[in-house]
């Protein structure tokens, strides 16, 4: 039919009188196009309707047999299932969600690697970051890998052992200012998170001291965002401090080739002893249920480094050293006295020896009286204008001392602020505590002293906002 269409069109395209010429060549051709193109279309056609009616042909296929687990559908699923649950990644856990973390590992494990790959994920976060290490290496080219020297100005770092000392006794004062500002609710700063190497070096220079800032930090850090990072070889008392009590508080723990009592410490005698290769970061992570999840740290590579030193702005936070300084110069002025005492000892155990006759000891000076300085004048004079309405607030609106503080204006970062000594609080506001607490030690002065309230007038819980208004408006009414 195709062919006779074809062939009718062309007689319509000819010439009466039956002479063909070039001028006739344009519509033959497209006689010819579209003729061949309603065949193709034809052939296609066809061609797809043999294709259907042979697969209707067909016998049709036999049913699959079912799986093992349709046919057991009625029974109920394996406990492995109802266990299942994504393994946790500590990696991409904020401070927060990760709390208190100890990394334990035998030599070349790779600890110091891992603890450096989390620094730089809470410093991308924009976390507050300290590195306290006796063995702090910015680059090392055979045992650190990577250089954390374009991003010096983001974290901030010490190697000195006093220095690390205070810098934990900064962080327990620290949970102590914050918790009266969780007390009542209001913001109390930014994440905090001091990441210490060696610990082992550290406990056993400063035994009790050291675990007792741990203990505060560990116990009630992780609710004013202060946070620990630990790293040691074993997780023993006699080396480490951490006993039974202070090893539960860290929530994430990472352990690499360790031995079995650190291994039954940390994880659970329950639980088969497990290493790890030497140095490629892999780790053994005990969860809350203590299920062991292998942990697979990378470290950040020298582009990473780069792009977070371009893109991350300059911190505006007050230096944690710069605040911990005092408990440096008191931690210094203590071991001073503490040597010179272990000095004077040795040196009369040795006349004795020697029978030579001891030195008569120097009379001790005639004691000065204390007075006070113009600093705790004008501290006084700022505290005594405000004490009636802190007396107020305390007695007949029944707030804290501290909330009362805050808002007459008297309180050591307020006060810093009010004479000049410095506007973001820290170390003047530490200026001030000290200065106050000198004055009620050596002056006895309590500035600050609040007398009980009679009983009678003595509210017996704090009205909330709607009462008070209520009773406000009963007395105009009366």
């Amino acid at each position: 039919m195709s062919l006779l269409y074809l062939i009718t069109l062309a007689a319509q395209t000819s010439p009466p009188g039956g002479d063909f010429g070039f001028e006739d060549v344009p519509y033959l051709i497209l006689a010819l196009i579209l003729g061949g193109g309603i065949i193709f279309l034809s052939t296609t056609r066809w061609d797809r309707m043999g294709r259907e009616a042979r697969q209707r042909r067909r016998p049709p296929a036999p049913e699959a047999s079912p799986t093992p687990v349709a046919q057991r559908r009625s029974d109920p699923p394996p406990q492995d299932d109802l266990a299942a649950a994504p393994a946790p990644n500590p990696l991409q856990m904020s401070s927060m969600q990760r709390r208190h973390m100890i990394i334990i590992g035998a030599p070349g494990d790779g600890k110091t690697q891992t603890q450096i790959t989390f620094m730089v994920r809470d410093i991308a976060r924009g976390d507050q970051v300290i590195w306290a290490s006796t063995n702090l290496a910015l680059y090392h080219s055979r045992d650190q890998r990577t250089d954390l020297r374009p991003i010096t100005h983001l974290f901030e770092h010490t190697r000195d052992a006093l220095e690390i000392m205070a810098v934990l006794l900064w962080a327990s004062a620290e949970v102590d200012r914050r918790m009266s500002f969780y007390h009542e609710d209001m913001p109390h700063g930014d994440p905090v998170v001091i990441y210490v190497d060696e610990l082992g070096g550290l406990y056993r220079r400063f035994g009790d001291l050291l675990v007792n800032a741990m203990r505060n930090i560990g116990e009630q850090g992780r609710k004013v965002d202060v946070f620990l990072g630990l790293v040691a070889h074993n997780a023993l008392k006699e080396s480490t401090g951490l006993d039974m009590a202070l090893k539960p508080l860290f929530q994430t723990r990472l352990l690499g080739n360790v031995d079995q009592a650190t291994w039954t410490a940390m994880v659970g005698p329950g639980i088969k002893l497990r290493g790890v290769p030497d140095g490629r970061g892999l780790w053994n992570m005990p969860d809350r249920r203590n299920q062991i999840h292998e942990v697979q740290v990378a470290r950040p590579t020298a582009w990473e480094i780069t792009d977070l030193a371009r893109r991350m702005p300059l911190p505006d936070w007050e230096p944690i050293l710069e605040q911990a300084a005092p408990y440096l110069e008191r931690l210094r002025a203590t071991l001073a006295v503490s040597t010179k005492k272990v000095t004077e000892t040795l040196a009369a155990a040795a006349g004795e020896l020697a029978g030579a006759p001891s030195e008569p000891e120097a009379p001790e000076p005639t004691e000065v009286p204390w007075a006070p300085s113009a600093l705790h004048l004008q501290v006084r004079e700022l505290v005594q204008a405000a004490t009636p309405e802190i007396h107020r607030l305390v007695r007949e609106e029944g707030l804290s001392l501290a909330k009362a503080q805050e808002l007459t204006q008297t309180s050591n970062r307020a006060l810093a602020r009010r004479l000049g000594l410095g506007s973001g609080g820290g170390a003047a506001s530490m200026k001030i505590g000290e200065a106050i607490k000198e004055w009620e030690e050596n002056g006895g002065v309590r500035l600050f002293d609040i007398p009980d309230a009679p009983p009678a007038s003595r509210p017996r819980a704090v009205p909330e906002r709607g009462e008070r208004e209520e009773r406000g408006e009963r007395v105009n009414a009366a």
